[in-house]
């Protein structure tokens, strides 16, 4: 469940803001934390 919300959220960060954090380790994580 909590992968699934993480790419919820990095899709639409995408969308926003037209760029690609999945690549993003620290900013990953720190969705995980959030969620």
């Amino acid at each position: 469940f909590d992968n699934r919300m993480v790419n919820h959220f990095i899709q639409e960060f995408k969308r926003k803001h037209k760029k690609d954090i999945s690549d993003n380790k620290r900013a990953v994580r720190r969705l995980r934390t959030a969620c």
